[in-house]
């Protein structure tokens, strides 16, 4: 493929990162023999433990309205994660986040596509929700469903927001159940860099290098780049059970490895990132990010249908650019106008070894690409009235993942050339591919009045048109009562809709097992597309009310109910098409269908405690949450999948002198599995969790701190659930316990 763009971003990268590289192992080498601890940050332990929780409760946002505004006014379900408190609780990445936060599921190593599947608040699906840096997606462009682990590391970030609920009225497709911004450190005037080094159980190694400074008077720079590898724990030797190590056979019945032959289990993942941005004085910028990540596509099938020996991973990238130039046309009126260019590779080398390939080799390859224009206008209707408005243009180019095929898809040779087949044809079967085109464009308004001193509204509209869907309208409605300083009651309704992605719409794949007496190719089994395919929507009602009881205790508490209809999910095509690929027939055809939909109420439950207790300070967090709904789709009534009705996650930081302890609790209930399939209705048990995150700043060195994970400290051995399928796990087993080490400095 010619793609002039595509060799730009490799050229950055190719250039950049094997320097960069070089740069953090020789530090990590240099620190691996200092005895140290974790770095601090901006705002120090005490400064935030000495912040009183009435400004906490009204510290500035930016994510619900597209602009900045205290936490109690802004019309959302909003949960903010500052510096501070990554970096008390260890976090490293969004994913360790995640588990913490409120009416958030995830089942681990249950996917060979994502790795883990994450649900919000009752809806499952890692694509349903959208990451930003900074209001800049960084997710894939065009709505494909990829892991969520170091791939997306806070070494770098601020503070994250988190907004539960609908948000199309202002992100358009994709802010289905909420959006996820990662507000980053920019630059300083004077220079700053902060390294990291990591190592662990089970071949874990960590770096992260982060440079803030300035290229010149009124230029800033920020610089940031990271790396991870693990083997993660064999599971097959704390769960022997699960693995037992039987001949390897195909289908037929012949034998493809002895049990004495086999490998253990594999579930090694590698990932890096690179963040750049440049600021122009205070109006104009320009960034760039990469995020790449590697997960073994055995991570969740049975032992008897997996062939080990092989190194096959699922690798995924995304490369973002843009820039962004603000300017103030009066003192009421300002605009903000936004370029992207989006890169999104599921990498030629991707590839299965299993029962469904017939233990040889099996390729996938996707691309897809975005580029958008966007305008924000602000206008200030004197002291009380706030309009926001705006218009975006995107224009997408994909190729959906191909079939399995024998051999690597060659990115710079039209496919056509290539000679690529069906797997099990004998290379007479072209394998048939898609590619689609589309572009979308929208225009948006927002208005925000205050009434006196109590009162705010937010009345909003989107109206997008899409090539391939046609056209759509997503309103929302916010109503926020301040009776007093300590207390914020907020009214919220909002609609959104999930366009279906190309990775949906012409999702294909298959083989063919046999040829007959009469020379066709026989294939069991086939999904084939469905371009027919409409959005998901939603529609969500929610009280949010937020009140401080003292000076050391706030709380917060969310209901709502929604309604999703329309949820894409497999089946049986209406009739077989069974000459769908030329050549072959096909016993049974599958395809992707809006035919599900889910009715759900539920409620969280969050406080935070700060306390000082003579030379200790003391910070308690915590949140309960309760679901109850479930989803209607080809199987009748089932469960809503992927989720645990009640759901109570706990933590704690206690600080002493130089020293830190941050234990924190999970308790999840029984948790459902998928929609479908032959095990439908089964759950997995209930577990509690135990995690332990401790350490030290350096007596002769204060911006060198060390920090000491343990995950699972009681050993606890506990399943995460998977969908029904006779080919994985259900109940998939999860890693017992294990530690990291954290080394970081700061100067």
């Amino acid at each position: 493929m010619n793609y002039p763009k595509r060799i730009v971003l490799k050229f950055i990268y190719g250039s950049i990162m094997p320097a960069l590289r070089t740069k953090i192992c020789l530090f990590s080498m240099a620190l691996s023999c200092t005895q140290a601890g974790l770095g601090s940050e901006d705002i120090s332990f005490d400064e935030l433990l000495d912040t009183p929780l009435i400004e906490l409760m009204h510290i500035q946002v930016e994510t619900a309205s597209l602009s900045r505004e205290p936490l109690s006014q802004a019309p959302g379900s909003i949960v903010v994660i500052s510096r501070q408190q990554i970096n008390d609780r260890g976090y490293r990445h969004l994913k360790e986040l995640m588990q913490d936060l409120p009416s958030v599921d995830i089942q681990s190593q249950s996917s060979w596509e994502t790795e883990n599947r994450i649900t919000l608040r009752g809806v499952v699906g890692n694509s349903k929700f959208i990451i930003l840096q900074d209001g800049i997606r960084i997710s894939p462009p065009t709505g494909d469903a990829i892991a969520i682990s170091f791939n997306y590391p806070l070494y770098h970030v601020k503070q994250v927001e988190v907004v539960y609920g609908p948000a199309s009225a202002l992100y358009g497709a994709d802010a289905f159940t909420g959006v996820i911004n990662l507000i980053s450190q920019k630059g300083l005037s004077s220079s700053q860099t902060q390294w990291t080094l990591g190592a662990g159980e089970d071949q874990f190694a960590y770096s992260s290098i982060h440079y803030r400074g300035a290229i010149n008077e009124g230029t800033l720079f920020t610089l940031g780049a990271d790396f991870h590898q693990s083997d993660n724990q064999d599971l097959s030797k704390h769960y022997p059970e699960y693995f037992p190590n039987n001949d390897l056979t195909t289908f037929s019945g012949a034998t493809v490895l002895t049990a004495s032959d086999r490998s253990s289990y594999n579930a090694s993942t590698k990932s890096h990132t690179l963040n750049m941005h440049v600021q122009f004085k205070t109006n104009f910028e320009l960034g760039y990010n990469r995020r790449y990540y590697e997960v073994p596509t055995s991570i969740v099938a049975l032992p008897d249908n997996i062939n080990y020996n092989t190194d096959n991973h699922w690798t995924t990238q995304i490369d973002t650019l843009h820039s962004q130039y603000t300017f103030t046309l009066s003192n009421a009126v300002s605009t903000k106008i936004q370029m992207s260019y989006s890169f999104y590779e599921l990498n030629e080398q991707s590839s299965f070894n299993n029962i469904l390939t017939n233990y040889i080799n099996g390729y996938k390859y996707a691309r897809g690409e975005e580029t958008e224009l966007s305008q924000q206008l602000n206008i200030q209707l004197g002291k009380d009235s706030h309009i926001i408005s705006g218009y975006t243009l995107e224009r997408f180019n994909y190729q959906p993942a191909t079939p399995t095929v024998a051999s690597p898809f060659d990115t710079d040779t039209p496919v056509s050339t290539q000679g690529l087949y069906y797997l099990g044809s004998d290379n007479q079967i072209p394998i048939k591919t898609f590619n689609s085109h589309y572009t979308n464009q929208a225009a948006f308004t927002q208005l925000k009045n205050s009434w006196g001193n109590q009162w705010t509204s937010t009345l909003g509209i989107r109206y997008d048109e899409n090539s391939i869907y046609g056209k759509s309208v997503n309103p929302r409605l916010g109503t926020v009562w301040q009776p007093d300083k300590q207390t914020s009651i907020k009214l919220l309704y909002a609609e959104a809709f999930l366009a279906p992605s190309p990775s949906l719409l012409f999702q294909h794949y298959g083989g063919f097992a046999f040829q007959d007496n009469e020379g066709i190719y026989q294939s069991f089994f086939m999904h084939v597309p469905n371009p027919e395919l409409e959005p998901e929507e939603m529609q969500t009602f929610e009280i949010n009310i937020n009140h401080q009881f003292s000076p050391s205790l706030m709380t917060a508490i969310s209901l709502y109910t929604e309604k999703v209809s329309g949820l894409i999910a497999q089946v049986e095509t209406p009739s077989v098409q069974s000459d769908f690929v030329p050549g072959g027939n096909i016993a049974s055809t599958f395809w992707n269908e809006n035919i599900g939909k889910i009715d759900a109420t539920g409620a969280d439950f969050s406080f935070v405690y700060k306390k000082e207790f003579s030379s200790i300070k003391m910070d308690l967090w915590g949140n309960y949450s309760w679901i109850n709904g479930h989803l209607s789709g080809s199987e009748g009534k089932v469960d809503l999948p992927f989720v645990a009705e009640n759901k109570v996650k706990l933590g704690a930081t206690f600080k002493y002198n130089q020293y830190f302890f941050s234990p924190s609790i999970h308790w999840i209930d029984e948790t459902s599995g998928g929609e479908t399939g032959e095990n439908i209705g089964r759950t997995v048990p209930e577990y509690t969790l135990v995690n332990v995150y401790l350490g030290s700043q350096a007596f002769f060195m204060p911006n060198l701190k060390l920090g000491l994970h343990i995950y699972n400290v009681f050993n606890e051995k506990y399943e995460n659930s998977n969908i029904t399928d006779e080919f994985e796990f259900f109940d998939k087993p999860q890693q017992t316990r294990y530690w990291q080490l954290d080394i970081q400095l700061k100067y």
